[in-house]
């Protein structure tokens, strides 16, 4: 498919750079990153304006530079914070969190905000039963699970984001186990 100017919205325009976020509904994030794609938009913005792009399989920020008939696209990125899971505090919805717990504890992890990504890992050392439950009852890890349990060393699950109500399993490693509560 091509660029739709319909798709681009723009989110905010401050002193100098504006914000747009551009969804597609038919194509990937690797035609929307192709040569051109943007191209035509090049009136309309100005390089270190920055869009969020939500493509069919994935998302992300990237920043423009804009030369007469040309805009190329710069990932913009930023290094994710890692927090040591404690419990009695609930997991923040982004970041890196460690759990280290090596007696069995429960974690609460905050509602999904859409477009973000957390990866839980338990680094206890040993195979105590770690259990991550969601602070919300109407909010569900993939439809129908609103706990995972971390039997074993190393365990991790990378989540996303997909809507205010729904964390999206991307990754796991070494099967931690979803379950209802």
């Amino acid at each position: 498919m091509a660029f739709s100017a319909s798709n681009m919205v723009l989110w905010a325009d401050g002193n100098a750079e504006k914000l747009y976020k551009y969804t597609t509904s038919s194509d990937s994030m690797a035609t929307v990153l192709a040569d051109g794609y943007f191209d035509s938009f090049d009136e309309q913005c100005q390089t270190g304006d920055v869009v969020f792009i939500e493509a069919t399989d994935s998302s992300a920020l990237y920043t423009m530079t804009v030369t007469t008939d040309d805009i190329e696209l710069t990932p913009l990125s930023y290094e994710a914070p890692v927090f040591t899971a404690s419990t009695g505090t609930n997991l923040r919805a982004f970041g890196t969190h460690r759990i280290t717990s090596t007696a069995a504890a429960t974690y609460i992890l905050d509602d999904p905000v859409v477009g973000s990504t957390v990866t839980l890992y338990n680094d206890a050392g040993t195979t105590t039963i770690n259990t991550v439950l969601l602070a919300s009852t109407t909010v569900f890890f993939d439809g129908s699970n609103r706990k995972i349990e971390f039997n074993g060393v190393d365990e991790t699950v990378t989540l996303r984001g997909l809507t205010s109500t729904l964390w999206g399993p991307v990754a796991s490693l070494n099967s931690p186990s979803l379950a209802t509560t």
